[in-house]
Order: structure tokens, then C-alpha cells, then sequence
């Protein structure tokens, strides 16, 4: 689940992509939850703990 929600706010960011689509509510409170719960090191992505 980690990984999906990293490649959809990496998505965001594509050339391709409507800027618009970045400043939509839930894309904020997607990047929001991803931000806090979830983080990416050398073994990939990972949940937070704690």
C-alpha cells in the first residue's frame, strides 16, 4: 500500500500532469497521511513506527 501511494503522488509530478491536480483536497491529505505514516530508505518503502 506504501508503494502505491508514493507512485501516485510521484505521478502528480510527471511533465504530463494538470498542475491543478496536485493542489486537489484529497491529493493534500493523501501527502499528508503518506508524510506521516510511511518513509523510503535503501530497503524501499516502509511503514513508520511509533
Amino acid at each position: 500500500m506504501g508503494r502505491d501511494g508514493f507512485a501516485l503522488l510521484e505521478a502528480l509530478h510527471v511533465p504530463d500532469t494538470p498542475v491543478w491536480l496536485r493542489h486537489v483536497g484529497a491529493v493534500q491529505v493523501l501527502r499528508t497521511a503518506w508524510v506521516q505514516q510511511y518513509h523510503r530508505d535503501e530497503k524501499g518503502v516502509r511503514r513508520r513506527e511509533g
